[in-house]
């Protein structure tokens, strides 16, 4: 399965994790969905034996202003009646009554039955201010029950958005689902042509791969006739470098003696130095000279690890490895007698050089 295969299938997946995740969610929404009807049931008929019990007390109320009501009648007329108590309920006062006969007749009233008249009159308006409060009560848990029932109504709103949400989630969803077995058919259809395809590659392979290791064995056959040559000539080749290499090392010895010599004559020249600031320039055309004497050094270095390279590059090798059956490597020459030698202007280059700049340090100092 290549890689562009992978990268198409990658919506696929996506897809795949939004299905999962989903049942999940179904899973957890539905309980909570049940127990949110449930609580909003239980609501309902919490606020249905309110309204009862309100509609109870609000009947009892009724009844009593009307007793109240008749309290209050019956109160005007025993009023009436201690006034005038020759007189029936039916009839009324004498029009033109003498005001001596009113005085009269209010003064036989007792005074007994004018203070249960005044209790009567506090009575009835405490009784109407209880009911004034009352009638309060119940406007307000009137406007509560109303409040309620909008409440109930904007959750059963909400619950059937959010109802008709997850069911448009859900048929799109199982869409997907579908979408996403077509392209796994799809998909597997295709894995199977290529590993087949594989297969035929492997199997094309392994025939060149049989072939390649008959050509191997014939030329490791030619190859092992033209090693004993090869051999002799990169171990005289290795001879000379063997004996480049001393010399080489010989020089390095005697750079390495007049780097010391030069290093202790400087730690004498300090102090000097300090003392005698006037001859700073001279000091400091030593300290030149020594740099060219280490750069001659590096040279010498350089050189001699090309000469271990050559060294290692003609020592004898396994078979056909980087030095059997080559050529000379470049800067050396090749002598009558099968020697080689130094290209010019390398090591009789490096020697003279060495040799001007060990004068040139004798005279600065």
């Amino acid at each position: 399965m290549d890689n562009s295969y992978l990268l198409s299938s990658r919506p696929n997946n996506r897809k795949l994790i939004i299905l999962c995740l989903s049942w999940p969610i179904h899973d957890v929404i539905s309980p909570i969905h049940y127990r949110v009807v449930l609580q909003q049931n239980a609501r309902f008929f919490d606020v249905e034996e309110k309204y009862k019990l309100l509609s109870g007390k609000t009947a009892s109320l009724l009844e009593m202003e009307e007793e109240v009501i008749k309290v209050s009648k019956k109160v005007c007329f025993v009023s009436i009646g201690t006034v005038y108590p020759s007189l029936s309920r039916s009839q009324s006062p004498p029009r033109n009554s003498p005001p001596c006969f009113v005085l009269r007749l209010q003064l036989a009233a007792s005074e007994d039955d004018l203070q249960g008249a005044l209790s009567t009159f506090s009575l009835a308006t405490r009784l109407e201010r209880d009911l004034s409060s009352l009638h309060a009560v119940v406007m307000a848990m009137q406007d509560d029950e109303n409040s309620a029932s909008r409440d109930l109504q904007t959750v059963n709103a909400r619950f059937l958005n959010v109802t008709e949400t997850w069911q448009t989630g859900l048929a799109s969803v199982t869409s997907d689902l579908a979408s996403l077995k077509t392209e796994s058919r799809e998909a597997h259809t295709g894995a199977t042509d290529r590993v087949n395809k594989a297969e035929q590659r492997a199997r094309a392979l392994d025939e060149r791969l049989e072939e390649l290791e008959d050509s191997t064995r014939r030329n490791t056959r030619a190859l092992g006739r033209t090693e004993d040559e090869d051999a002799k000539r990169a171990q005289d080749q290795l001879d000379w470098n063997t004996k480049q290499l001393h010399k080489l090392e010989d020089q390095v010895r005697s750079l390495l003696r007049v780097d010391t010599e030069l290093v202790a004559q400087l730690e004498e020249h300090i102090p000097r130095a300090q003392q005698c600031e006037a001859h700073l320039p001279a000091v400091e055309e030593a300290v030149r000279s020594i740099l060219r004497l280490g750069g001659d050094l590096g040279t010498a270095e350089r050189r001699l690890e090309e000469l271990t390279l050559e060294a290692a590059w003609w020592s004898p090798a396994p078979l056909g490895g980087p030095g059997a059956g080559c050529k000379p490597a470049e800067g050396l020459g090749v002598r009558p007698n099968g020697e080689t030698r130094p290209a010019p202007g390398q090591s009789g280059s490096t020697d003279r050089g060495c040799g001007t700049n060990r004068g040139t340090h004798l005279c600065h100092h």
